[in-house]
């Protein structure tokens, strides 16, 4: 049976790409003729509902809505210790399939109350990546806005995912690609312009990709999303520190800040941290 710290983890754990949705908060065209848009994420309701299954059982939870004052609540409980645990939030309606929507968006906000997806109102509004005609990849998305009162349509694609918005198993993923281009990055540049020009693959230049330490990189990063305190998790960090040291400095840069979000996860940092604190 999990106790209460594994399933608040578990629950926090960031989600995959692919169960994330996007949209365009805002858009417009910059005074080259270029179009910009800027984008904000958010889970889908499946995707939520998966991860409770995963973490408290199918029948570890349940949740029932309620109309108030023109909007949906969701009343989620989840079955902790023998005991059902209530927590509720609402949504408005939406314009499109208007009860649908607002139940959909009131189980999203409710899961927030768990500490399901808390993580991406940290994701600041970003810009997405709009394509010029003849560019674009099948998956983008489609996006408009209104100029001089005419509608303009474009393809976009959302941006990256940080390293701390992506879940532990794809962390060390991201780190490799990470410190594979700026490997990449440093040995084109000491070949001069025409070397840097080039977009040949790391292997086709020479450059080896950052492998041999990948089996390390994964077992910190396993460690490391493992913890369920600050201390341990400075205790942990502590013990793998000589074999941090070892790695390359882009990739002791990326687990650093992976272990610096997961203080914040634990909220355990303090307003001012101190010098003892600074080392963990």
């Amino acid at each position: 049976m999990k106790d209460v710290k594994e399933i608040e983890r578990l629950l926090k754990e960031p989600f995959a790409p692919e169960d994330l949705e996007w949209r365009i908060s805002r858009a417009g065209r910059k005074k080259n003729g270029e179009i910009w848009a800027k984008c904000l994420t958010y889970v889908n309701a499946r995707a939520i509902m998966d991860r409770l299954d995963s973490v408290v059982g199918v029948d570890g939870w349940r949740v029932k809505y309620e109309q108030w004052n023109g909007g949906v609540v969701a009343l989620l409980e989840l079955k902790i210790n023998n005991e059902w645990i209530l927590k509720s939030d609402g949504s408005d309606t939406t314009d499109i399939d208007a009860f649908k929507g607002g139940l959909s968006g009131a189980l999203k906000r409710a899961a927030v109350s768990w500490g399901i997806s808390r993580y991406l109102y940290n994701l600041t509004e970003n810009f997405g990546n709009v394509f010029k005609e003849g560019t674009t990849p099948r998956e983008a998305y489609d996006g408009q806005f209104t100029e001089n009162g005419q509608k303009v349509f474009f393809k976009w694609m959302p941006p990256e995912l940080p390293a701390w918005a992506l879940p532990s198993k794809d962390v060390t993923n991201k780190l490799v690609e990470d410190a594979t281009k700026a490997t990449l990055g440093a040995f084109q540049k000491s070949q001069g312009p025409t070397q840097a020009a080039s977009k040949e693959s790391p292997e086709a230049l020479g450059v080896p990709r950052p492998t041999p330490t990948k089996v390390h990189k994964e077992e910190i990063i396993r460690k490391l999303s493992n913890c369920s305190s600050f201390d341990e998790l400075k205790d942990t960090w502590t013990s793998l520190k000589d074999v941090i040291d070892t790695l390359a400095e882009d990739d002791q840069v990326g687990i650093s800040s992976y272990k610096d979000i997961l203080k914040i996860r634990l909220n355990k940092v303090p307003a001012k941290a101190s010098s003892a604190d600074a080392d963990a």
